[in-house]
């Protein structure tokens, strides 16, 4: 029998977050299509042993993590059109930007990420939207 491939997932907010929420479902997915061919491991707070939010994406690009989960900014230097998320009122509704994020603005982001660091954007998570 081989040993299982070791998957772990890095994140930075409390256990009932959303973003928790949903990497840990990710988690029982993999297994259960995968099994016992799969050992994950979710770090929900990198925060909570000592690491800071930035750390994920290097540790990522290091092969410390298999899979993170992060705002656009910390790949924003790649790609500069992911700015506009962060600013405020920009967005009309979540069906609107997603479009945008399942269309040809986030699959150039991707390309222009995916060139430019060790990472692949697996997808696009909703992290909040910038309105008042």
């Amino acid at each position: 029998m081989t040993a299982a491939i070791r998957l772990r997932f890095g994140g930075y907010q409390e256990p009932a977050s959303i973003h928790n929420r949903a990497a840990g479902r990710f988690g029982e997915l993999l297994k259960e299509r995968l099994g016992d061919r799969v050992a994950f491991e979710l770090i929900g707070s990198i925060l909570k042993i000592g690491g800071k939010s930035g750390d994920l994406v290097p540790m990522t690009e290091r092969g410390e993590l298999s899979f993170c989960y992060m705002s656009t900014v910390r790949f924003s230097k790649a790609a500069p059109e992911l700015r506009i998320l962060e600013l405020p009122f920009v967005v009309k509704d979540r069906a609107t930007v997603f479009e945008a994020l399942d269309g040809e603005f986030g699959e150039g982001a991707r390309r222009k990420i995916e060139s430019a660091m060790k990472v692949r954007v697996l997808g696009y998570w909703d992290n909040g939207f910038r309105h008042l």
